[in-house]
């Protein structure tokens, strides 16, 4: 099954990373969050008109109405989605991977380092996930965002 899995590359910096790992760690064991930007969401609409065999039309209104349900449609009728937990600095490399179980929309709700330092809320599109492997330096030293 995991071969024909759908792979999400999910980068971020390992600030928010660790944010997201001691969350599964300390706050809801296995499983965490990951948020994609506003303008990250076109690369997500190719998918999922690819994926359900229909164009996404309409106003925004209507994307934002319909943008769960579809998603949720397709990761739960289509082959598993699995996203890989990726820093993209100082050091790159993957440091885990998990089952994309749901799709959140969540415009008011700071979660990441930089969506605080911002107070804005940066990542208002969500991935929750199982986590289903962490790489053992992270495990070994979830608040060494180095490792």
């Amino acid at each position: 099954m995991i071969d024909e899995a759908d792979l999400w590359y999910c980068g971020g910096s390992p600030e928010n990373w660790m944010k997201s790992i001691k969350y599964s760690l300390e706050i809801e064991p296995r499983f965490t969050y990951w948020g994609i930007h506003h303008e990250d969401l076109n690369n997500i609409l190719k998918y999922l008109e690819d994926a359900s065999g229909r164009e996404l039309v309409g106003r925004y209104r209507q994307l934002i109405e319909n943008l769960v349900m579809v998603f949720n449609k397709v990761l739960t009728i289509k082959k598993p989605n699995i996203a890989m937990f990726y820093y993209t600095s100082p050091v790159k490399g993957y440091i885990g991977a998990g089952l994309i179980l749901s799709l959140e929309l969540n415009p008011g709700e700071l979660f990441w380092k930089d969506e605080y330092n911002q107070m804005r809320v940066m990542y208002p599109y969500r991935f929750r996930m199982l986590v289903l492997w962490l790489h053992e330096t992270v495990l070994q030293s979830p608040n060494n965002v180095s490792a």
